[in-house]
């Protein structure tokens, strides 16, 4: 079967931030182009979320059809009625939670820091156990006595492959999947314990939308730091569609609706386009502009990779390696 595409951010979902025409103009933080463009086309990865089964045969995708797909078609008519101003009954609000919680996890960005970290610890660790001949020897004999299965190369030879890098690890799919949910399921508890406030833009203006839509802004006092979500003073932004965002903070659960002024969205906007991994959008090309501008996202150091790897120090029996996430800019 051929490859496909997974939309990682849900057509349904752009949608709600589309011009009238059905259409989103696109800052592409890479070309650094605009583009007046359809959901569909936006957005998408091959095989993302497909599974590669160990015969080598089609690849599953259920990932996808059986689980994506159904948490998209629930959160569609929610995000509907809370445009409509009600209050979500316990089944309607952990639909919501769900779908929240993923879109910070679904995303290529996400599945590249799970695979890049995997691959060094798993480096690393081939390092420590094939520096030696002597290593070598005893890692090889126990291989053996755990798998029943005469080795295949000598000591030597292997220690010669990974010294020389000619073997190294590689993560699959499934790791950046299983990953995938249990950093959503981290999130959704902590949605369903936090204080919601759902901002309602005026009709002058509108939020926009990103390819990483779950910012998270630390308090001013720790301007340019990097803090979790559950971080105390710390505010995180999710725009729902172009009038309403979702603004959570750590606490007590509440839910409440509450007007923003211009000022309040500008600030916002600039925060999510901030936040993006690479495409920046809205329904009106003017109000693009002014956000690309205002939150210097045209500038080529502002964008790429989310997370640092660093050795700080390896010997032939030990090693530390830091990982470590970068700021990104933020707005008050």
């Amino acid at each position: 079967m051929a490859a496909k595409k997974h939309h990682y951010i849900p057509v349904f979902y752009q949608k709600g931030f589309a011009d009238d025409e059905n259409l989103l103009w696109v800052f592409d933080r890479k070309l650094r182009t605009y583009k007046h463009l359809h959901p569909k086309v936006l957005c998408r990865e091959e095989d993302l979320y497909a599974v590669e089964p160990k015969d080598g045969g089609t690849k599953d995708r259920r990932v996808e059809t059986h689980i994506l797909s159904p948490i998209d078609n629930a959160a569609a008519p929610i995000i509907q009625r809370l445009t409509r101003g009600v209050l979500l009954d316990t089944e309607d609000f952990r639909s919501l939670v769900r779908f929240i919680a993923l879109q910070s996890t679904r995303l290529p960005s996400f599945g590249r820091a799970v695979r890049k970290i995997s691959e060094s610890f798993w480096d690393e660790w081939l390092r420590l156990q094939f520096s030696t001949e002597q290593k070598a020897e005893g890692a090889l004999s126990r291989l053996e006595r755990q798998t029943g299965i005469p080795r295949l190369v000598s000591a030597s030879s292997m220690v010669k492959s990974v010294v020389n890098k000619r073997v190294n690890a590689q993560a699959n799919a499934s790791w950046f999947i299983s990953q995938m949910f249990d950093q959503a399921n981290f999130l959704a508890h902590w949605l369903e314990h936090s204080t919601w406030t759902i901002l309602v833009a005026s009709q002058a203006t509108h939020f926009i939308l990103c390819d990483h839509p779950f910012a998270v802004v630390p308090p001013i006092e720790r301007q340019g730091s990097v803090v979790s979500y559950g971080s105390p003073g710390v505010t995180c932004y999710f725009p729902l569609n172009a009038r309403l965002c979702l603004s959570l903070c750590h606490g007590d659960f509440g839910f409440e609706y509450q007007s923003a002024d211009s000022r309040t969205v500008r600030t916002i906007n600039c925060n999510i386009a901030a936040n993006s991994d690479r495409f920046i959008m809205a329904g009106s090309l003017r109000q693009l502009e002014s956000v690309v501008e205002k939150s210097s996202s045209e500038e080529p150091e502002s964008s790429g990779e989310r997370f640092d790897i660093r050795p700080v120090f390896s010997t032939q029996d030990e090693s530390l390696v830091e990982y470590s996430l970068r700021p990104r800019r933020t707005f008050y």
